[in-house]
């Protein structure tokens, strides 16, 4: 992980502040999502269940969050748009927040991504490139040629802290709506989200627990975690899940999840 950014409580607070700052100015619809109650589900020994509807976002999923907050730190003047990878939800909420910026933003997309989210990608003014490697070496190597070729500003959805420290905001609003938590189950791709969302949860809070939730089918995070390094598979993992499905874990972001992740 670059050393722009630590992934700290207090950069999470600077960065919620910055991002309602930045949404109030360029009209980004960014919502304090409401928290609704699921009851007590069988088999969960009358233990109340909670749901923070990020659904509701203007792009569907909180990643609005961390794109605000990374798009909001670049030198506009340097560059002459963004690029990003994702398999949709990242690259929409990119698209989006680019957009209202006034910044051009280039998508590279799996080949097997929903149309659906290529298509919004594409309304939010993106470009949304289908793309296919061998290696994630040889991705990175495609990735620094665009950018030097169309002097793009790469914004990097599995290793930059901003990204982390934004999804980290949530975290925070998650403890002023409900304050007395015991439990947080948080989904895990790339690991940024939990990283961002358990260093706010835990360093407010630290008799929480926070547990990481994978595809069954997506052991990238799992096996990373539990072996304590960052374990990259052999083949594509696939999942119904396609946003939980990161190709792999970087170190960085694995060592903030193992200081505050507890399962």
């Amino acid at each position: 992980m670059n050393n722009k950014t630590a992934i700290s409580l207090e950069s999470i607070i600077h960065a919620k502040s910055r991002i309602k700052s930045l949404s109030r100015q360029l009209s980004i619809e960014l919502l304090e999502t409401p928290i609704l109650s699921s009851g007590i589900l069988p088999g969960t020994d009358n233990v109340h269940h909670y749901l923070k509807l990020e659904n509701l976002q203007t792009t569907g999923s909180f990643k609005i969050r961390g794109a605000i907050n990374t798009l909001s730190l670049l030198e506009k003047s340097q560059i002459d748009g963004v690029l990003t990878v994702s398999s949709g939800n990242f690259g929409l909420s990119v698209s989006y927040v680019a957009r209202k910026m006034g910044l051009q933003s280039t998508v590279l997309i799996p080949g097997d991504a929903p149309p659906l989210k290529q298509k919004i990608i594409e309304e939010y003014g993106g470009k949304a490139i289908p793309v296919q490697f061998e290696s994630l070496e040889e991705l990175m190597n495609h990735i620094h040629k665009l950018c030097i070729k169309d002097n793009l500003q790469f914004i990097h959805p599995f290793e930059d802290p901003n990204v982390a420290v934004g999804h980290g905001t949530l975290g925070l609003e998650l403890l002023i709506e409900k304050s007395v938590i015991n439990t947080v189950l948080v989904p895990v791709g790339s690991g940024v989200f939990i990283a961002g969302m358990a260093t706010a949860l835990k360093s407010m809070d630290p008799s929480i627990r926070v547990v990481g939730v994978v595809p069954k089918e997506v052991s990238c995070y799992a096996n990373s975690f539990h072996h304590r390094k960052s374990i990259v598979p052999d083949n594509p993992e696939q999942s119904i899940c396609d946003c939980l499905r990161a190709p792999f874990v970087t170190q960085s972001v694995l060592e903030q999840g193992l200081k505050y992740v507890d399962e």
